[in-house]
């Protein structure tokens, strides 16, 4: 029989979820899932964490782990600006404002909107669905799948207009297709785009090459690229041999002036070293400067989120 504990943080990594703990001065110590499942009952029972709270430790991991995560600006920020205001465009969208962020629906029969909250700090939107993910097994030449709930969260400063679309990476079949009927990435992509402009008005990319530029040049080093090579969206090669060798100035034409433009994908980590005990360990993340996204592929707390693009906004 599945514990109450159990229920709450399936699907959650253990490791970010010991992470919360330690970051709120709990006990985290806990070799597998068993060990960790009765840690939080008997943190639950002595009353040093309410089941509320734990719900609220998966909601973060859900709502910033793993995530893409598409950096906007909002054209006019008046709309969010003002709650009156915004509570009356999200009326004619049939969309109510909610009075707090609530459980996540979880496998939805079609994509559902869990809560749309406005406070003086932050506008956030979330939806969820339901995608398919299809394993092969070469030996038995059999499928299995399997529906996994994704979540997808719309972040917005009302004074800023600064707006963060987190979404999970796609299943192998979801509710978006494109004009062939062809399960894509970007009909996926491109469905939240709409809602978020539905939502927040027009949008513009943020200026997240430039942004880029500035962070693989920083010094002292604040972040860390993996070797790699190749070439940028504009046909100019590149290297990257370390964070201190990006090798830009060997990106221009023989002959030629003219400023290349970054590589198209930038992988590297946030080190934790420099991060003013910000972070409690080198945090992966990659920087697709073209889509203005940037994607942390491991489950991470949003503490960690938050540093990394506060980083690159004020870089």
């Amino acid at each position: 029989m599945t514990s109450p504990v159990q229920s709450v943080i399936t699907g959650v990594t253990q490791s970010v979820l010991k992470s919360w703990l330690r970051r709120h001065g709990l006990r985290h110590s806990a070799d597998n899932e068993t060990a960790l499942i009765a840690l939080i009952e008997k943190l639950l029972d002595k009353g040093d964490l309410t089941l509320e709270g734990l719900k609220s430790a998966v909601r973060e991991i859900e709502e910033y782990g793993g995530k893409r995560v598409y950096l906007k600006q909002i054209l006019d920020a008046s709309v969010i600006s003002d709650r009156r205001k915004f509570e009356k465009h999200l009326q004619e969208l049939a969309i109510p404002l909610s009075l707090e962020k609530g459980d996540s629906i979880r496998t939805p029969s079609k994509p559902r909107l869990n809560y749309a909250i406005w406070s003086d700090e932050e506008v956030r939107v979330k939806f969820t669905e339901t995608h398919t993910h299809v394993k092969f097994d070469k030996r038995t030449r059999k499928h299995e799948e399997r529906a996994v709930t994704k979540f997808i969260v719309m972040s917005a400063e009302p004074q800023t207009g600064f707006l963060r679309i987190y979404m999970d990476p796609p299943g192998d079949e979801h509710p978006h297709e494109n004009d062939r009927g062809v399960y894509t990435d970007v009909a996926y992509r491109d469905h939240y785009f709409s809602r978020a402009e539905e939502i927040f008005g027009e949008l513009d990319d943020f200026k997240l090459a430039q942004a880029a530029e500035r962070l693989l040049q920083a010094d002292p080093p604040i972040y860390e690229p993996l070797l790699d090579s190749g070439w940028t969206p504009d046909n100019f090669k590149y290297t990257i041999a370390g964070r201190s060798d990006v090798r830009l100035a060997e990106l221009y034409k023989s002959g030629s002036n003219e400023r290349p433009g970054l590589p198209d994908l930038v992988r590297g980590h946030w080190i934790q070293r420099m991060s003013g005990n910000q972070l409690e360990r080198d945090l992966y993340m990659f920087i697709r400067a073209a889509e203005s996204r940037i994607q942390f592929k491991a489950d991470c707390l949003a503490v960690e989120v938050d540093y990394a693009i506060s980083r690159i906004r004020t870089i």
